[in-house]
């Protein structure tokens, strides 16, 4: 697809090379003429129309409508390979029971005002494909009865606040592929009868919630491929009749209307949303977020839940919607499974578990789904799978996909066709079944040769044998493997008991560190016990010193030998 830098550049070229060739000459009137026409009138008034094809005029240049009788019944006029620069004046003038007009991919680059102020039976009008960069105000004034108006792929800005202005019949509006960043609060307020509107592949951050009021027949919304981060709850909630909300691929993180509001399809998916609460939507695709809790008002109205790529750890809440009949939470890490998970979802026609953790499937845990037509159960990890389970309960299943697991062999006494008898499509791949026992499997009567295999890639650079293009097991390889996995099964009972005795020593050491650990302390105690009492005793003699030295001095007596001897007189005397 040429885009629009393209296109512009091919205009230019086409613009010069008429121009230096001189076909339509070097300015003044450029003769517009149809390529299908029948000049006498016996054309059909129901199927009047006109084509042009490889007509170009240049910016110094006049587009003049000739050969065109006046009172003409044309009544759809589109223009083929063609370069106009902008609306042909008096083109309504001329063709006054216009109904369609097609100028798609004529590099317009501007709408002039009273460009469709004859435009009074034009109902639809193609712009797309173009190079506009705005619309102004009231341009598309006397065009008073049109229903469909196409703007997509331009390089439309912006929007005057009365761009639609005078459009009081308008029900479709397309402005898919433009560079919008936002969109005025009154920029639809001549449209109530609008039903559809498309603003896809814009560059729209916001959305303010006056945007959409009193457009009580709108029906369908598409704000996908844009900027979004907030939808604000009450930007429907004059909506009663909204069918199709598409929001996919935006920046949302959370999302939620009032109460009030009825979708009946809401798409999500591609987001970054966290949480989601749905509120009477039949219709909910919102997969590859990041979604782990999940909010349900008036949930009898679901049909079909797309949860896909999420982080859903519990499904509890979902299989107790009984009027579910598709149900996808693939790639999301819900484990396992109970024979009573899907009891309620009786009327369920599709079932998506791929990718899930599922290990085991138990009997009568899809002994409820007798309507069940899709079962996909493949990228899982199951080891074992018994068809018996099945019988007699999914007889209308057309679609069945175990691929990507763990399987050998299959149990039970009950092929494929037995089993499913109205089966078109199955799948078996990237199992590790043996050729022999898959050949057996995949051809009749266990299996009719008009079901579709289905056949996942395999990233195996590596030639592999196969039945009906399923890779399979042979036996050589199976030997091979057997003495590899014999191998690894020695191996790893070899590893185990080395680390049994690697627990053994690691234990081992452990005390041994604990015991070091305690001497270590037990010696830092003792030594320092040992440390305090030699500072005890140091202290205590040195204080013993000091107090014996003191008492010695202040008791000493000098006896002299005269003293002694009138001692010793007075005591005989006595």
């Amino acid at each position: 697809m040429i885009n629009k830098l393209d296109r512009r550049i091919l205009a230019v070229i086409l613009i010069l090379v008429r121009s230096v060739s001189g076909t339509t000459g070097s300015g003044g009137d450029v003769p517009l003429r149809c390529d299908e026409y029948d000049s006498m009138g016996f054309m059909d008034v129901n199927e009047a129309f006109c084509t042009v094809t490889g007509f170009t005029v240049t910016h110094s240049q006049n587009i003049v409508i000739k050969n065109i009788p006046p009172g003409n019944m044309v009544k759809f006029m589109k223009f083929y390979e063609s370069t106009l620069l902008y609306m042909p004046f008096h083109l309504f003038e001329t063709f006054p029971h216009l109904k369609t007009l097609d100028v798609s991919n004529t590099n317009i680059l501007e709408l002039t005002r009273n460009a469709f102020s004859a435009a009074s039976n034009l109902t639809y009008l193609n712009l797309a494909y173009n190079n506009l960069t705005s619309i102004q105000t009231s341009v598309f004034i006397g065009a008073n009865v049109l229903m469909r108006l196409d703007l997509s792929y331009n390089d439309i800005t912006t929007l005057s606040v009365n761009a639609f202005c005078g459009l009081h019949t308008i029900s479709q509006i397309f402005l898919t592929g433009n560079r919008l960043k936002e969109l005025h609060s009154d920029i639809f307020k001549d449209n109530e009868y609008l039903e559809k509107v498309s603003f896809e592949g814009n560059l729209l951050t916001t959305i303010q919630p006056e945007v959409f009021r009193n457009m009580r027949r709108i029906k369908e919304v598409n704000l996908s491929n844009n900027q979004l981060i907030y939808i604000h709850p009450d930007t429907f909630a004059e909506a009663a009749s909204l069918e199709n909300l598409v929001l996919s691929y935006n920046q949302l993180r959370n999302f939620q209307l009032t109460e009030k509001n009825i979708v009946h399809q809401l798409h999500l998916d591609n987001n970054h949303l966290t949480n989601l609460t749905i509120n009477a939507t039949r219709f909910v695709r919102a997969s590859h977020n990041n979604i782990s809790e999940l909010i349900l008002h008036q949930s009898l109205h679901i049909e079909t839940l797309d949860l896909s790529a999420n982080r859903l750890t519990s499904i509890s809440n979902i299989t107790n919607i009984t009027y579910m009949l598709y149900l996808d939470v693939s790639d999301n890490p819900i484990g396992p499974l109970n024979v009573s998970t899907f009891a309620q979802l009786k009327r369920l026609r599709g079932l998506n578990l791929r990718g899930t953790g599922i290990r085991e499937l138990k009997f009568g845990m899809f002994s409820k789904q007798k309507y069940l037509e899709e079962l996909d159960l493949s990228f899982n990890n199951l080891t074992s799978l018994n068809l018996d389970m099945f019988v007699p309960y999914l007889t209308n299943l057309k679609k069945f996909l175990v691929d990507g697991n763990e399987l050998w062999e299959l149990q039970g006494n009950r092929s494929f066709s037995d089993t499913f008898p109205q089966l078109q499509k199955l799948g078996v791949s990237r199992n590790r079944f043996n050729c022999s026992y898959l050949h057996h499997l995949l051809i009749p009567p266990s299996l009719a040769e008009s079901v579709v295999l289905n056949i996942e890639p395999d990233n195996n650079l590596e030639e592999t044998p196969h039945i009906r293009d399923v890779s399979c097991i042979s036996r050589s390889l199976e030997s091979l493997n057997a003495s590899f996995t014999a191998e690894e099964s020695a191996l790893e009972s070899h590893i185990q008991r080395l680390s049994k005795q690697l627990e053994i020593v690691g234990s081992h050491s452990r005390n041994l560190e604990l015991h070091l650990a305690f001497m270590q302390v037990f010696a830092y105690v003792l030594g320092g016990i040992v440390l305090v009492a030699a500072v005890t005793l140091v202290t205590l003699r040195y204080l013993k010193n000091q107090r014996s030295g003191r008492y010695d001095r202040s008791s000493i007596v000098f006896h002299s030998t005269a003293t002694m001897d009138a001692t010793m007189t007075l005591d005989s005397d006595q």
